[in-house]
């Protein structure tokens, strides 16, 4: 018994030393990387960023950051969507603009692609869009436990406080307490759908959507960077990918997971 508890206690200190020892490693490639992206050594920064064992916000953030500045816009996105996944619930403005930056030199260049005569500029985003945009990275960001236990709170309140709100006939309580339960119904029905799916974006300037899982498949459309969709199926190097209504393979090196 005595032997088995050392070696418990050799194994665990070990394990916390090369923890440490882990922790610090990434911390330096952090400060590394960010001295290079103040010297504008954006390819630099962005391999030392990518060499930290355990990214996290800040390190996706930054890698995102370097892939911007160096015209990557689809792999900018992908880094500050996982970002955005992990940031909270509070500053997400900064990270937000970034996103619609990303998107709207997307847009311009994809643009400037067509003939003169199908050329349309973006539409700037009004209030609804912006607000339906932060409602929707609120929710991917939001844990889904926090979730759950907020619907479960408000219906315990309303089925405990329901018999007195009726006998003080505080109707517009009663409305406005179930019209809260049922918006926050549908943000856990989103939850769990995003939670369910996994989705990704395409990182490349155009990307190949095939009919089966390699190149040797008919080629059934292309799709453009920065498209998001969401994954089906994986097989080899290829995942089955929905965009929309449109179904096919396209090649990992194209697309990636968020």
């Amino acid at each position: 018994m005595k032997s088995i508890k050392k070696w418990l206690a050799t194994v665990i200190v070990a394990a916390g030393f090369a923890a440490s020892v882990c922790a610090a490693s990434d911390q330096e490639l952090f400060l590394e990387a960010n001295e290079l992206y103040k010297q504008e050594k954006f390819e630099e920064a962005c391999r030392r960023y990518q060499e930290i064992k355990n990214p996290s916000v800040a390190v996706w953030y930054n890698i995102g950051n370097c892939n911007f500045k160096l015209d990557k816009l689809g792999k900018a996105l992908a880094c500050w969507r996982r970002a955005e996944l992990e940031w909270g619930l509070f500053n997400r403005s900064e990270l937000l603009n970034n996103i619609d930056c990303a998107k709207k030199k997307l847009y311009e260049r994809r643009n400037a692609a067509l003939p003169e005569h199908k050329r349309r500029p973006r539409e700037e985003l009004g209030w609804y869009k912006q607000l339906r945009m932060s409602a929707g990275s609120l929710i991917r960001c939001t844990p889904l436990i926090l979730l759950q236990l907020m619907v479960l709170a408000l219906w315990m309140f309303l089925f405990i406080s329901l018999r007195t709100f009726l006998r003080k006939k505080k109707h517009a309580m009663i409305v406005v307490l179930f019209g809260s339960l049922l918006l926050l119904a549908s943000l856990l029905a989103i939850k769990y759908g995003l939670v369910s799916r996994q989705y990704g974006l395409v990182v490349t300037p155009a990307a190949a959507m095939y009919s089966g899982h390699s190149d040797s498949y008919k080629k059934i459309g292309e799709l453009v960077e920065g498209q998001e969709g969401f994954i089906v199926r994986e097989e080899g190097s290829f995942y089955k990918i929905r965009f929309g209504d449109r179904l096919g393979w396209v090649d990992s090196s194209s697309f990636e997971k968020i």
